[in-house]
């Protein structure tokens, strides 16, 4: 009887032995499985902040090209405003000058008139 149950025992000793080591292998695929679950996420976490990105820089890049064209365009309006600018005070010293004449004409002719009328 004793054989007879040698092979039992042996039989319940291996499977507990099977049960104990597949325990931990069944984690370390589960831990695996998680691991590369994990890793899928973050690659998609990293190509989606990525095409963000890219996104990102292309509105930037396109806003600068906007700026720069706003920023030539005022800087040509202001050069445009400053030759006006000078245009008016040429202008306007040519004003100041025939005042000027203009005055000098007039108080001649007022001398005159009181030389003609003290005469």
């Amino acid at each position: 009887m004793r054989r007879s149950r040698l092979p039992v025992i042996a039989a319940l000793a291996a499977a507990a032995l099977f049960a104990l080591g597949s325990g931990p292998a069944r984690a370390a695929l589960f831990d695996d499985e998680e691991a590369r679950k994990a890793i899928v996420e973050l690659r998609e976490r990293v190509r989606q902040n990525d095409d963000a990105s890219k996104a990102r820089q292309a509105e930037l890049v396109q806003a600068n090209a906007q700026l720069a064209q706003q920023i030539d365009q005022l800087r040509r309006s202001l050069l445009d405003l400053n030759n006006q600018l000078e245009s008016l005070r040429g202008d306007l010293a040519k004003l100041r000058g025939s005042d000027e004449q203009l005055a000098r004409d007039v108080a001649e002719l007022q001398r005159r008139q009181r030389d003609v009328g003290q005469t």
